[in-house]
């Protein structure tokens, strides 16, 4: 039963004329109260406001101690700004984290169907870690030539293996 499920996940076709494909093993879940698209629209909202609050105050902080030279207020409000920004930044993450589960959660049939569209990229995305990852004998100058030639044989050899 799953087995079947999986096979049609992973060898379902990335053609954009496609309709998404039925799955009748998997029952609807729905988020009492608030609905599905609710839920989501509220963390992904949380999550943007920590995100930008983060962002502002990474780059106000280096203005702060810039001014702190002068006045030590400014210094400890740098200080401040920094370690708040800490907070603001993993909570932002954990916000982002809970998005995409409750994304991939609440709507498997939209994801299935959004990754099977853009199963190239992904792959390229995963396998970037390997291609541009450092040997000992990669100190030499004709590094970008060689991290040219994996990029080009890995993304050539997914789309061999990737059926668009």
């Amino acid at each position: 039963m799953g087995g079947g499920l999986l096979r049609q996940i992973v060898f379902a076709r990335a053609d954009p004329l496609t309709p998404m494909p039925e799955f009748t093993s998997l029952s609807q879940i729905q988020v009492p109260v608030l609905g599905n698209s609710l839920a989501i629209g509220i963390v992904s909202l949380l999550h943007i406001a920590f995100a930008g609050l983060a962002v502002g105050l990474m780059l106000l902080a280096p203005l702060m101690e810039a001014f702190g030279r002068s006045n030590s207020l400014y210094l400890e409000t740098a200080h401040s700004m920094t370690r708040f920004t800490l907070v603001t930044y993993t909570t932002s993450t954990v916000l982002a984290v809970i998005m995409a589960e409750l994304f991939i959660g609440l709507f498997p049939q939209t994801n299935t169907w959004l990754f099977n569209q853009f199963r190239a990229p992904i792959l390229v995305a995963i396998a970037a870690p390997q291609i541009f990852e450092k040997s000992p004998d990669d100190a030499r100058e004709d590094v970008v030539p060689l991290l040219l030639q994996r990029v080009v044989g890995h993304v050539a050899r997914m789309l061999i293996q990737c059926p668009p």
